[in-house]
């Protein structure tokens, strides 16, 4: 480092310092007398928003499931009126196809045969033949009076309508589908559908001496996500920039000391490195120790 860029440093290195200081200080009451009390008030009014918008997706949610277990109801009424010819299974896709909160539905009998369908023709017409990778294989080694067929479909059925079965080829390509995706009950209704993972929902209950299985198309009103809104979002920001802010200033406040120290112990002709160290170490400390210690007068000029 050549002598003329010495001088300069040591001269402004002082005033760096000070600036620093005041930086740090400044970005702190900023943060502190500022952002900090309107963060809080931004929070408080964005989760009051989201409990608002909670509670106007619970009403809608609920009247949503009024609708289904209707629409589940009549087409339960339906089917105990069908005696399984052809006529009837085009009544019961009509009706269906008139239900604008049901998808897909299949009727099995205690077996796994599906005797109707609501809406599309399945690729096969027993449950047990659908290829459902690890949750079959699962099945087929729990003994069969362990598990009767009834249960046996109930665990499949919710899997396969849920959204796997459309992609099932006729050359039963495997599904990957695993110990994750096996309905929590068996042989119950349940009052509100439940989700299968990666597919639709699906509503199940027991009709006659088989299972009624149909999925439920997805409410149009989403759960609210926790939004943020303008006002937090730039108190985030300015929090963040004066965070920054006073970290780094205290970082340059802790390097500029030091480093005058040792530029001014080499212009006295003092152990520069150790000063150095030293301030490095003990900052304010070590500078106070230092200028009680070194030698008195002005530093040499030509030094």
């Amino acid at each position: 480092m050549n002598e003329r860029l010495k001088d300069i440093l040591y001269r402004w290195l002082p005033k760096l310092a000070i600036l620093s200081v005041l930086v740090l200080l400044t970005s702190s009451l900023i943060n502190e007398y500022y952002v900090a009390p309107r963060s809080d008030a931004a929070a408080k009014e964005d989760r009051d928003k989201r409990d608002q918008h909670l509670q106007e997706y619970k009403q809608k949610k609920e009247a949503k499931a009024v609708e289904v277990k209707a629409a589940l109801e009549r087409i339960v009424g339906l089917i105990d009126t069908l005696d399984g010819n052809k006529q009837t299974q085009e009544t019961l896709s009509k009706a269906v196809a008139q239900e604008e909160v049901i998808g897909e539905v299949w009727v099995t009998n205690a077996q796994g045969l599906i005797v109707y369908y609501g809406r599309h023709i399945p690729p096969v017409r027993n449950v047990a033949d659908f290829p459902l990778g690890s949750l079959t294989k699962i099945l087929n080694m729990v003994p069969e009076d362990v598990i009767s067929p009834i249960q046996r479909t109930a665990i499949l059925l919710p899997t396969i309508i849920g959204g796997h079965w459309y992609s099932v080829s006729r050359s039963f390509s495997s599904l990957s589908v695993g110990i994750d995706k096996i309905p929590k009950h068996l042989i119950i209704s349940t009052e509100e559908p439940f989700t299968i993972y990666g597919g639709e929902l699906v509503e199940m209950n027991r009709v006659k001496d088989g299972l009624i299985a149909a999925t439920v198309s997805r409410s149009q009103y989403n759960p609210p996500l926790q939004e943020r809104s303008e006002e937090s979002e730039r108190l985030s920001l300015l929090r963040n920039t004066t965070g920054i802010a006073a970290l780094a200033s205290f970082f340059l406040f802790w390097l500029f000391i030091p480093a005058w120290m040792a530029l001014d112990a080499q212009k006295r002709r003092e152990k520069a490195a150790v000063w150095g160290i030293f301030g490095l170490l003990g900052n304010m400390i070590a500078l106070v120790v230092y200028l009680l210690v070194r030698e008195n007068g002005q530093p040499s000029e030509n030094s």
